[in-house]
């Protein structure tokens, strides 16, 4: 904020000091009766300021909130990535629109499928870093990683599904080898909002002495 003067003074002048502090102003847009009075949030990042407008009130959500509220709606064009890459939404090839739907309804429920494991893993993790003795020490699932994992045992995971006996030990055996090779390798560097409000973050690891020996 700009301290000892007049912010609307400077609003006006379209001049804001960006020190690093957050910035939350009301501001207004449009004129006459088109006029919506807003509330305009500024955070810093690494790359410079990102600003957001919103009408959220100030009295429940600060200027920190109102950013991650926001980061967090930006998931969906994750999610949407996810479904084309991961799913291959957009690699459906048919002429009849009763095929081209169902298969659109397989890869959303594939999809569904594997965003329900990746939310089911990551309380799972939540919950054991709460404990004393945490033995996990892992990060989240990827999603496309995850999604072509589940395509390579798309077998295994139907007859699973179908079987009326017990499978308890054949699932957990399926999640070992999704948590071996679908494991997201950039949590700790590159945590996502959702992995921050979460709690899945974790400090970067020490370099082992092979790694250091060659930097050196």
């Amino acid at each position: 904020m700009a301290k000892g003067q007049d912010f609307d003074s400077l609003l006006e002048d379209d001049v804001i000091i960006r020190d690093g502090n957050p910035i939350d102003a009301d501001v207004t847009l449009g004129r006459g009766a088109l006029r919506v009075k807003s509330r305009m949030v500024g955070l810093a990042t690494p790359k410079g300021y990102c600003f957001f407008l919103t009408n959220l009130p100030r009295s429940t959500h600060g200027p920190t909130d109102v950013g991650d509220i926001y980061r967090v709606r930006w998931e969906i064009e994750i999610d949407n990535k996810v479904d084309k890459a991961g799913a291959r939404l957009d690699e459906i090839e048919s002429r009849k629109p009763v095929s081209a739907r169902i298969l659109i309804l397989a890869s959303l429920l594939n999809a569904a499928i594997a965003k329900t494991i990746i939310q089911s893993e990551s309380l799972a993790i939540v919950a054991a870093k709460k404990k004393p003795t945490d033995p996990a020490g892992r990060g989240p699932l990827h999603p496309i990683s995850l999604l072509r994992w589940m395509a390579s045992s798309h077998s295994t995971i139907v007859r699973l599904l179908l079987s009326q006996q017990d499978e308890t030990f054949e699932w957990r055996r399926l999640m070992s080898l999704f948590r071996n090779y679908a494991a997201d390798t950039s949590w700790r560097r590159r945590p996502s909002v959702l992995d921050i409000i979460q709690g899945l973050t974790a400090p970067m690891l020490e370099p082992t002495a092979k790694k250091a020996a060659k930097k050196a």
